[in-house]
């Protein structure tokens, strides 16, 4: 199989063709790439809607075309390598774990619970997150964050106990841990990627939400555990160098754009979820939330991982642990 450099290699020659297209020339053209697959999805949606804002502040200076998660070579966990080397200069970048793990210290199971705790631990993470791509020649432009990932199957899934044998996709290693240690199988995997490995058998369900991929696969689904796992952070990046090119203005109103669309994103998500749990449950998927008991024993297995996560990612992630343990009392 080609190497992720390799893709990326092919991906960056068909969007150089692209940008030699007669009519772009005369305007400052940029590629954007999502993991969203789905163009009716909110997030597909609010990137399109980045991109027509910034065309009409600089009167088509800077044309933004969003490419959907699939469209190109570029598998969702390489989108902020993608960005760092220049073959899209922007990106929606929700699979950071190889570019910057400490970012994903949100994600820790069942360690951030509601919206509240989640606004202390962005404030205390934001600037670790922000001087990480900031190494890596990315700049960071807005945060959003999905609702709580819960457990979606097609297999029973009413316990804890029900989880164990399961083969269930996640988006990320660090909540896909407490699949681990609920006696599952953990398999990361992109938004564009889970279709397909439903209906194969890859996998049995998917850890998600239904503001995002758990609707999208509602057909291939009959059940959802409500075991709040954890959030799942996304990034608005650009190149750095890219970035700076753009006269300062540009580069204002950029960033206060895709802050602004970011924070809408959250909220619309908020929505789209309960929206959407309400449909799924009149159209006959089963929900079941946890006892008392069973989050405790949940919270049981997986709180040693935090310290474990912390310190296989250095010093620095140990710090930023301390700093959200002691802002949330956990």
């Amino acid at each position: 199989m080609p190497s992720s450099a390799a893709k990326l290699r092919r991906a960056a020659l068909a969007l150089a063709a692209l940008v030699a297209l007669p009519g772009l020339a005369a305007a400052q053209a940029w590629n954007l790439y999502t993991y969203m697959s789905v163009p009716a999805n909110s997030a597909a949606q609010a990137n399109t809607r980045l991109a027509e804002d910034m065309a009409r502040f600089t009167e088509d200076a800077l044309k933004i075309r969003v490419h959907l998660g699939g469209t190109l070579q570029i598998n969702a966990a390489n989108i902020g390598a993608a960005v760092a080397d220049n073959v899209v200069q922007m990106g929606d970048d929700a699979f950071m774990s190889g570019v910057m793990p400490i970012a994903d210290l949100v994600r820790l199971p069942m360690l951030v619970r509601n919206d509240e705790e989640l606004k202390k631990a962005l404030g205390v993470m934001l600037p670790y997150i922000e001087r990480g791509y900031d190494k890596r020649g990315i700049v960071l432009l807005g945060t959003y964050v999905w609702p709580q990932q819960t457990f979606w199957s097609r297999k029973k899934t009413t316990s804890l106990a029900e989880v164990r044998g399961q083969k269930l996709r996640t988006p990320s290693p660090e909540i896909g841990e407490v699949i681990k240690r609920l006696g599952g199988v953990s398999i990361t995997m992109g938004t564009a990627e889970v279709s397909t490995a439903l209906e194969r058998g890859v996998v049995d369900g998917t850890l998600s939400a239904s503001a995002g991929g758990a609707y999208i696969w509602k057909d291939m689904l009959k059940y959802n555990y409500q075991l709040p796992t954890g959030h799942i952070n996304g990034h608005i990046i650009a190149n750095k160098a890219e970035f700076r090119k753009l006269k300062p203005e540009v580069q204002a109103q950029l960033k206060a754009r895709a802050t602004q669309i970011s924070e809408n994103l959250s909220r619309q998500f908020l929505e789209d979820e309960n929206e959407r749990n309400k449909k799924m449950a009149a159209d006959g998927m089963v929900f079941t939330v946890p006892s008392a008991a069973e989050f405790a024993e949940a919270e049981t297995r997986i709180k040693p991982y935090w310290e474990e996560w912390a310190r296989s990612k250095g010093p620095e992630a140990v710090e930023a642990l301390a700093k959200v343990r002691a802002e949330l009392g956990r």
